[in-house]
């Protein structure tokens, strides 16, 4: 799953790490946190938290990552069962996410309303 969330009126006096801090811890609390570590990707400050999601029957693990750039909150998240061989492919498909940096950034396209 790949989201992004965008501010409109963002704290001036909150920066890029404070938020993906806050916004990780709000995710551990939905999980039984395993591992966390700070990230970056083109120099962009972010959060990876892995995870194994608490629930009856089989146990699921989850890879999140956050990142927070240009008043843009992006989340991403990985969730399949636990001790299988997907590791690999977790990490592939959360890498191939790409951050750019405001000057190369294009705007999505909007749909016609």
């Amino acid at each position: 799953m790949v989201t992004y969330t965008d501010f409109d009126r963002p704290d001036p006096k909150l920066d890029a790490k404070t938020m993906v801090k806050a916004v990780a811890d709000s995710v551990a609390k939905t999980c039984k946190e395993k591992e966390r570590k700070e990230i970056t990707q083109n120099g962009l400050p972010g959060i990876e938290l892995v995870g194994e999601i608490e629930q009856k029957g089989p146990k699921i693990a989850m890879t999140y990552r956050v990142f927070y750039v240009n008043d843009r909150l992006y989340q991403l998240m990985v969730v399949n069962a636990m001790n299988t061989k997907e590791k690999p492919l977790v990490k592939k498909f959360l890498d191939s996410f790409k951050l750019l940096k405001k000057k190369d950034a294009k705007e999505p396209k909007k749909d016609k309303e």
